[in-house]
């Protein structure tokens, strides 16, 4: 009757620890991005944002505490009557993924220019649960950009005014 009964479960954990392994993965390559990412809820009040990674900071200047649970139209100030932020809007009440360029404002009130691709993420059961969006600040692209439109009117209308003069010249003979 001195019969020792010893009971053993045996789990096997490997699907466990490979799911938990690539969600650190998916949260280490989200934070380490050199763009920024931003993920919305769409089922809590205001759509707050719920995630900002270090680039999201960089570009915006502000700290995550100071992003989570404010929307994202902090960063609109009262520019909000923008192409780009009308075609947002429209494919967020759609249910849809789009980009644009908006302007922004960093912190410290100074304008910048972001290239913003938003993606709707969907629930278990289809229901549209949050946005993610990658922002990338392309100010500097756009200050190129303008520097080379003015230059391009500028040699236009010298064109033009050389051959006005030739022409006035021409005719006077």
């Amino acid at each position: 009757d001195n019969e020792l009964i010893q009971t053993f479960i045996v789990r096997d954990t490997t699907d466990a620890k490979w799911a938990e392994q690539e969600l650190l993965l998916r949260d280490r390559a989200l934070a380490s991005s050199a763009d920024g990412v931003v993920i919305v809820s769409m089922t809590l009040p205001n759509q707050p944002m719920i995630y900002v990674n270090h680039a999201f900071e960089q570009i915006t200047g502000h700290e995550t505490h100071e992003l989570l649970g404010a929307n994202c139209r902090m960063l609109q100030r009262d520019d909000v009557h923008q192409p780009g932020v009308a075609s947002m809007r429209e494919a967020m009440r759609e249910g849809r993924a789009c980009q644009v360029v908006v302007r922004n404002y960093r912190k410290n009130g100074e304008l910048f220019y972001n290239d913003l691709a938003i993606s709707p993420v969907l629930g278990p059961e289809g229901v549209l649960t949050h946005y993610v969006g990658v922002a990338t600040d392309i100010t500097d692209r756009i200050a190129s950009e303008q520097v080379l439109h003015l230059r391009t009117e500028r040699l236009n209308a010298d064109r033009k005014s050389t051959r006005l003069n030739s022409s006035h010249i021409t005719s006077s003979y």
